[in-house]
């Protein structure tokens, strides 16, 4: 047990528990810093696809008129259309896919943050001392789980929507109506 690795880990002095803490903190931060890059690029992303989807949608009408106009119907673009579809039914799952991989990624840190604030409790129990707040929550685990409601349950809205949005589409097209 005395090799030079674990030697080179061995602090100079012992660590104060102020000190042990602020590692314990500092760790916390950087994933609370990751859940919100997560978030924040998850409404990003989803905010673009949303707004394509949208205009992709309205622009169908656009040419439906058209056409409608001409006395023509959907049926008169041919292949087209097909595209038209696929490329929403692509859009919609793009918007699962990255709704999911949000969710994992923000789910992963959530449990990090729960795993340092485990070790934390098991090796200095509540407070050590009564200057040092609760490492999460300010102490409250109800607050702490409150903190991330939106970083949760925003993926899982999203991928709900989108599978909605898959769902009638297929059955939309699937029944013929264009």
């Amino acid at each position: 047990m005395n090799t030079a690795v674990e030697r080179s880990f061995t602090p100079e002095k012992e660590l104060t528990p102020a000190e042990i803490y602020k590692i314990h903190r500092d760790y916390i931060q950087h994933e609370d810093s990751l859940i919100n890059h997560r978030t924040t690029w998850l409404i990003t992303v989803q905010s673009f696809l949303i707004a394509t989807f949208g205009f992709s949608y309205q622009k169908k009408f656009e040419v439906a008129e058209k056409l409608q106009a001409r006395g023509l119907s959907l049926d008169a673009m041919g292949p087209t259309y097909d595209e038209y579809r696929t490329f929403m039914i692509t859009l919609a799952i793009v918007g699962v896919i990255t709704a999911l991989a949000a969710l994992c990624s923000v789910f992963a840190a959530v449990s990090s943050i729960r795993a340092v604030q485990d070790t934390w409790q098991k090796k200095f129990g509540t407070l050590p001392h009564p200057y040092l707040p609760g490492l999460i929550g300010g102490g409250s685990d109800k607050i702490a789980s409150l903190g991330v409601l939106l970083s949760m349950w925003a993926p899982i809205f999203f991928s709900l929507l989108w599978l909605t949005t898959i769902v009638f589409l297929l059955f939309k097209f699937q029944a013929g109506v264009r």
